[in-house]
């Protein structure tokens, strides 16, 4: 080739690189919002939709407690995340499904296919603490492989001794097997402090949240992107909804890991205090306009009726603490008491007998 021909070609190149460029740079800057519609789109598809459902899904649950159609819906719902990885997007609605799952099939008493459930879920993320204590705690279960639940347990408090949901999932297995004296042991690193010198990494009950829960806007029925930001003064969480889109739902959804309270302190559009509905699902109101939900379980609260313009900024006060697990409050039960006491009393255990009578008007 002619060395004319060779340089002719490569401007050819170079100018049919350069159009390209141009053209891509035009479409970006002039063509941004259908850009942003297909991003729109592909997130309502893959993310909202499946948001959506799940929420559906337990809401009807919490309606009408029918367990039967409640583990079907799931086992489709964990059938639709096959291809899902555990740092895909979806990750977290597919533990949850797993979780659910374990937990609806217990109560069924299909115990072989909790189990079975759970290990899928581990081999989904052999490293998923909410999987290792729901397999150690189903162990317990039968008397055959009581002590393979124990080696599960004594290895996850060995490399997590500052967990609380590593704790709650150990005191509820020895709870379910008499042993309440143990069970209560089990929550003392975690109790309201009283001024001792304590773990710095330990969460105890009552303290703050250290996280944000996750924000999705509706309008209509249909969710909508917005810029949202969330502070943190104390126990106080503050959501602040930027102008932008129309909406009129917030739901906010907190991590599944660890019990937390929730209430709502105020709620402003463009500076007015307004009264939302709220609609809580997988929480559980224990005083007036106080939330709570437990380890490992989904949790929403739906705050409707907000109706704010595009132009206004909306605010949530939000309070969260660490709540009392679900196990806890049922130890300190009139019932149960004289049972804990004699056992923690026979186990020589005066620190722990100490705790509890200390504690005992604390939980509810």
């Amino acid at each position: 080739m002619k060395l004319g021909t060779a340089i002719n070609a490569s401007l050819s190149v170079l100018w049919l690189l350069s159009a390209i460029a141009v053209f891509v740079s035009a479409s970006w800057l002039w063509q941004a919002g259908w850009i942003a519609d297909v991003d729109q789109f592909m997130r309502q598809r893959y993310i909202y939709d499946v948001r959506m459902r799940n929420t559906e899904l337990f809401e009807k649950f919490a309606e009408d407690h029918d367990l039967d159609r409640h583990i079907r819906e799931l086992t489709q719902l964990i059938g639709e995340f096959r291809d899902v990885q555990k740092g895909d997007v979806l990750a977290d609605f597919k533990r949850t499904t797993y979780a659910e799952l374990v937990w609806a099939n217990q109560q069924a008493n299909n115990l072989a296919t909790a189990y079975a459930w759970v290990n899928e879920w581990i081999e989904f993320d052999g490293r998923d603490i909410g999987a290792l204590t729901e397999k150690a705690r189903l162990l317990m279960l039968a008397p055959v492989t009581v002590s393979q639940g124990i080696e599960i347990f004594d290895d996850l408090q060995h490399r997590f001794p500052e967990s609380l949901p590593v704790a709650d999932a150990r005191a509820t297995a020895l709870a379910q097997s008499g042993q309440l004296g143990e069970a209560f042991s089990s929550f003392l690193p975690f109790l309201p402090s009283r001024g001792e010198v304590t773990d710095p990494l330990i969460v105890h009950i009552g303290d703050p949240v250290g996280y944000s829960p996750n924000v999705m806007l509706i309008e209509n029925e249909e969710p909508v992107r917005g810029s949202s930001h969330w502070n943190q003064h104390d126990y106080y969480w503050t959501l602040t909804i930027d102008p932008g889109p129309a909406f009129d739902t917030v739901v906010l959804r907190p991590r599944q890991e660890l019990p937390i309270g929730l209430s709502l302190d105020v709620v402003t559009s463009a500076g007015k205090i307004i009264t939302p509905e709220v609609h809580p699902t997988g929480l559980a109101e224990v005083e007036d306009g106080f939330y709570r939900k437990q380890s490992q379980r989904f949790a929403e609260l739906k705050i409707a009726g907000i109706k704010r313009d595009p132009g206004d900024v909306v605010q949530i006060q939000v309070i969260a603490r660490i709540a009392p697990p679900d196990t806890l409050v049922k130890l300190f039960l009139p019932q149960v008491r004289p049972v804990l006491i004699d056992q923690l009393k026979v186990a020589g255990n005066n620190v722990a007998l100490s705790t509890y009578e200390q504690n005992r008007d604390a939980f509810h």
